[in-house]
C-alpha cells in the first residue's frame, strides 16, 4: 500500500506541475478539529487560477497524517469551494480489542478508546466555507468525507472529518 500512496502522489502532482510552477504566493494556515487536534498547511495559488493547492500535515490521537490536494471556489465571491485530495482524511477505532495494545490502559477503560484510533488514508471531496474569500487571510471551515484504507487493519472503510482554520 505504501508504494501506491507514493505513485498516486507523483502521478497527482506530475499531472499539474505546470499550474503549480507558475504560483502567485504562498499561504501558511494553522487549524483544529476533530479528530485532528492540530492542522499545519501550506498552500499556494498558481498564476491566474482560481484553484489553491495545499498540503497538510494532521496530528490526531491516532498519530499524524499527510494530505495533498486542491481546491476551487464555485460561488462569485469565492467563499465556497469544493476540492479533492488524497492521505489522510480522518480516523476511526480499529476496532483492535484493548488488551492487545495497551495492557495497562484497560484498566482505565475510560481512557483506553483515546488510543485505538488509526488513520484512514485514501481519496477525499472537500466543502470550505472561506469567509473572506479562497486565497485571502480569514478564516476556513473544511467537512472532509471521503473512502480508504486503515493505516493499521488495511480494512477499507469511508471516513471523515471537520477543520476550522485561520489562514494568514
Amino acid at each position: 500500500m505504501e508504494f501506491k500512496k507514493i505513485a498516486l502522489t507523483l502521478i497527482f502532482f506530475i499531472t499539474f506541475h505546470h499550474s503549480i510552477s507558475k504560483a502567485e504566493g504562498f499561504s501558511f494556515s494553522l487549524g483544529a478539529g476533530y479528530p485532528y487536534l492540530l492542522v499545519p498547511e501550506v498552500s499556494i495559488n498558481p498564476e491566474k487560477s482560481e484553484i489553491r493547492w495545499f498540503a497538510n500535515y494532521k496530528l490526531g490521537l491516532g498519530g499524524p497524517a499527510l494530505s495533498l490536494g486542491f481546491e476551487k471556489p464555485f460561488s462569485e465571491d469565492k467563499r465556497h469551494s469544493v476540492g479533492f485530495l488524497i492521505g489522510g482524511i480522518g480516523q476511526s477505532d480499529d476496532e483492535t480489542p484493548c488488551e492487545l495494545l495497551y495492557q495497562e490502559l484497560c484498566a482505565l477503560s475510560g481512557l483506553a478508546w483515546d488510543f485505538d484510533l488509526e488513520n484512514t488514508n485514501g481519496v477525499a471531496v472537500m466543502y470550505t466555507y472561506n469567509a473572506d474569500g479562497l486565497n485571502n487571510s480569514g478564516w476556513r471551515y473544511s467537512v472532509i468525507i471521503g473512502y480508504g484504507e486503515g493505516q493499521d487493519s488495511g480494512e477499507s472503510k469511508a471516513d471523515g472529518s471537520v477543520n476550522i482554520s485561520y489562514q494568514f
